[in-house]
Order: C-alpha cells, then sequence, then structure tokens
C-alpha cells in the first residue's frame, strides 16, 4: 500500500483527482485544512492509500509514472541506459588517464600518485601534485632513494597546499551571522542546520532564527518547527524571496539566522530558480552547499554544478563515515576554488559537527597510507577542531 496527498481548493476536487488517477480501488484515509507551507498547492489536503498489487501481478514498467505515456517511458529509460554507459566510459578514461599520469613517473612516486587515484582524486589533481613534486629541489633525492614516507610528507604538504577551510559562519564580523544551507534531496541540510543552532547559537547563549523555504515538499518544514519547538527558539516557514527579505531585515538583531532550502532533484531545479537569484544577490547571506560525501564523483559534479546558481561561498560535506574514497571531498574544493566549512559524521545532535581544518581532511584522504593505516580517522581528534571549539574560547 502507498500513501499520496492530493491538493486543491476544495475537498471535492481533490477526490475527483485521485480519484482519477489511483481508480476505484484507492481508499481514502482522510482530508484536512493544507498546513501554512503547503497552502500555496491548494487550501486542502486530502490522502488516499493504493492497495499493493496482487501477489504475482506483473511489475510496471521500470521508470514509468502512473498516467504516464509508455512511449515517453521507454525514451526516459533509454536516455537513462545511455547516461548510465557514457558514465561508465568516462570513469574509465579516467582510471586510464591516471593510470597513465602515475606510470610516467620514478616508481616511488609513481606509487604515491596511485594512492591518491585509489582515494578518488582526479588525474587533473594528479598531474598537479606530480608537477609540483618535480618543481621541488628537494623531492629529486627523495625519489631516487625511494624514501616513501619522506615522499609520502611531500605529497601531503603540496596536496594541503591546494584546497582551502573556512569554518566561519556570516559574512559580516560582529553582525548578524546570516547562513542558509542549498544542496540535493537527502544531504542533510535539516540536520546540519540544527547542529549549527546547538553549537554556535544556543552554547554561545546567542538568539536563534529558524526559516524554512522548504515548501516544496509536503509538510517538508516541519521537522524543522519541530527542532526549533525543543530548542526554544525562534521559527518561520516562509514561502517567497520576498517574505525572506522581510524576515532577514525583521530579525537582524538576531545573533545567528539559519536558513533551510528545499532539495531539489535535477528535473526539479527550475522551482528554485527565485530562491536562487535571491540567495546569490544577497550579500548577507552566507551560504554553503551541502554534499554527501558518500555520492559518486560524476554525480558530485553534477550536483555541484546544479546549484552554481545560488553562488554558494562554501562547501560542506556530510556522511563523511559512509565513505572510504575521500578524493572526491578534495576534487570539488580543488575544482571549484572554494572553501571546505563543515564536515558531518552521523546523525548525533550536535555532536557529529567538526570545523574543516586542513590537517584533518589531508588524515581523511591519506587515510590507509601509512602507520595509521588502519586507524579510524574519527578517533584522532588531534587534528580535528569540535564544532564550536572558537566560539568556546572567545
Amino acid at each position: 500500500m502507498r500513501l499520496k496527498s492530493y491538493f486543491a481548493e476544495t475537498v471535492e476536487a481533490a477526490l475527483e483527482r485521485a480519484r482519477k488517477e489511483l481508480g476505484p480501488e484507492a481508499m481514502l484515509v482522510y482530508s484536512r485544512e493544507a498546513l501554512p507551507e503547503a497552502r500555496y498547492l491548494g487550501s486542502f489536503e486530502v490522502v488516499f492509500a493504493q492497495p499493493a498489487p496482487e501477489p504475482g501481478a506483473p511489475p510496471a514498467p521500470a521508470g514509468r509514472r502512473d498516467g504516464e505515456d509508455p512511449a515517453v517511458a521507454r525514451l526516459s529509460r533509454e536516455v537513462a541506459w545511455l547516461r548510465e554507459q557514457m558514465e561508465r566510459m568516462a570513469a574509465s578514461v579516467a582510471r586510464a588517464r591516471a593510470a597513465a599520469v602515475t606510470g610516467a613517473h620514478p616508481s616511488a612516486l609513481a606509487d604515491a600518485l596511485g594512492r591518491l587515484a585509489e582515494a578518488g582524486l582526479t588525474a587533473e589533481i594528479l598531474e598537479e601534485v606530480a608537477g609540483r613534486l618535480k618543481a621541488r629541489s628537494d623531492a629529486e633525492a627523495l625519489m631516487r632513494a625511494g624514501n616513501a614516507a619522506e615522499i609520502r610528507n611531500l605529497v601531503r604538504a603540496e596536496l594541503g597546499r591546494m584546497f582551502s577551510v573556512d569554518a566561519r559562519l556570516g559574512k559580516e564580523d560582529g553582525g548578524p551571522q546570516v547562513v542558509a544551507l542549498v544542496g540535493p534531496p537527502g544531504s542533510g541540510k535539516t540536520t546540519t542546520l540544527v547542529k549549527l543552532a546547538v553549537t554556535y547559537g544556543l552554547k554561545s547563549r546567542r538568539p536563534v532564527q529558524l526559516i524554512s523555504m522548504d515548501t516544496w515538499r509536503v509538510g517538508g518544514a516541519e521537522q524543522l518547527r519541530s527542532y526549533a519547538a525543543i530548542l526554544g527558539v525562534g521559527f518561520q516557514a516562509l514561502e517567497t524571496p520576498g517574505a525572506l527579505a522581510q524576515a532577514l531585515e525583521e530579525h537582524r538583531h538576531k545573533g545567528l539566522v539559519l536558513i533551510d532550502t528545499p532539495g531539489q532533484s535535477a528535473r526539479d531545479m527550475w522551482a528554485g530558480e527565485d530562491l536562487a537569484g535571491f540567495l546569490a544577490a544577497c550579500p548577507e547571506v552566507d551560504t554553503h552547499l551541502t554534499l554527501t560525501a558518500s555520492m559518486k564523483a560524476a554525480d558530485l559534479r553534477r550536483a555541484v554544478e546544479r546549484y552554481e546558481r545560488f553562488r554558494p561561498a562554501k562547501l560542506l560535506f556530510t556522511h563523511v563515515d559512509e565513505t572510504r574514497s575521500m578524493g572526491t571531498i578534495l576534487n570539488e574544493a580543488v575544482r571549484t576554488a572554494r572553501p571546505i566549512s563543515f564536515l558531518t559524521h552521523g546523525q548525533q545532535i550536535p555532536e557529529d559537527l567538526v570545523e574543516a581544518s586542513r590537517e584533518g581532511i589531508l588524515d581523511l584522504v591519506l587515510s590507509g597510507w601509512g602507520d595509521e593505516a588502519e586507524a579510524e580517522p574519527w578517533v584522532q581528534s588531534a587534528p580535528w577542531r569540535p564544532a564550536g571549539g572558537r566560539a568556546a574560547a572567545a
């Protein structure tokens, strides 16, 4: 059985839509007035349950939605298949290129570059690291001697110069800190927002205002509303950039204003154009692009490109504990020349949030290479600054 919501200006209109789409087998679960943040979809919401197909019944064609034209469904499947083949070809070319880069250097350096390739770093970064090492006067003798430990240190040093970190919140020192999290669906924006609210607001005894622009999903703002009630901080659910601009003016006296935004898939990006334009043009909003560290490199790059219209100032990576290929984090930080702000590694609030540090990220990327090969980077606490450490020290 699956549940589906329908919105309309009257309950009768919603019922008619549901019956047409789901058929006479559908069962009415409940009807109610739409929540404030979903009211733009219609004044009333009705929820229907559609029975599951009988055992042995043929499944619906893959990729086809209810009411979709079969020809369109087949074309969608073919496009998806072609995209998958192209991604495989691109990955194969990237691996071949990385192998060519590593094979063109002395064995000690080739081994070091091979380890970086295993961590998921792109061929472009491998070439850059190799070029930087060749330009160092102290590297040639080490490579001839095959001193793996020293070469590793050199690689670490050069790699560290290729990206930056910035765990500050807000753009104005001394003024209100206004932060927006944008990113794909499921990237952990809402949970991360609450972690930031606790760490940089409540723990520092600063007034906090949470704002949700997530009216795209049904009930999308309810999770953040619940967190705000638990934490005892202000909350608003807004629908338009104009309302957001008014709210920011209204809450200028608050120490920390955190804005949650809807996560939209590739085909739904049009729905966020107005909000993207507002955040890109608003000088006081510090926008962090929230990304899942465990995403495939190709998917991560596409996500970054899709959200370019928001003009994010920093990259924030979540679900770091769910991957061992940490090179993808550096790939995007280097490619976009944007600093990494924070990393999250679990659902605990606010414990599983750390400020990005150069040494800590290098430890993650290079874990498995050297004496700490079997160590879990998260228990090596020395390189990591717990989130809020700077504020606590102040």
